[in-house]
């Protein structure tokens, strides 16, 4: 289900959309995030991860797989940032630690590249397209499923 549709046209737009998005997110929460690269799906997580409460910078952990950020925010504990635009297979998910991320009931999980999960995507997740509309533009789609 299509739930917003969105025109940005700066990276303090994308920031301040993320921050806008942190609002619906709870505790549990998995959000994948799909695009092309350089689309703004990190400077997005990075408004979404202010919006919720992280004080360290936000940067994609593509060379880590996945980074964690603790924080105090109500029933929010942790923030864990997944880039599997590196990952070969899917089958080496489990590797570090993805089952525990997706499952953490005080956790918020940001996936970037998701459409890696193939049969390991989760079954109900919120999912935030962002691709090219000219030279600067980005379209931003937010599905929830």
């Amino acid at each position: 289900m299509i739930l917003d549709n969105f025109i940005v046209i700066s990276p303090k737009e994308m920031i301040d959309l993320g921050v806008k998005f942190s609002k619906q997110i709870k505790a549990g929460d998995i959000i994948v995030f799909r695009g092309t690269l350089g689309s703004g799906k990190t400077t997005f997580i990075q408004g979404m991860a202010k919006g919720i409460g992280v004080q360290q910078r936000i940067v994609s952990p593509t060379f880590m797989i996945a980074r964690t950020y603790d924080i105090n925010n109500g029933n929010i504990h942790h923030f864990y940032h997944m880039d599997l635009y590196r990952l070969d297979d899917e089958k080496n998910i489990s590797s570090f630690g993805f089952n525990e991320m997706i499952e953490d009931e005080f956790g918020v999980t940001v996936i970037e590249w998701s459409e890696k999960l193939k049969e390991k995507m989760p079954k109900y997740r919120w999912e935030v397209s962002c691709e090219y509309d000219g030279d600067s533009k980005r379209v931003v789609v937010i599905r929830k499923y």
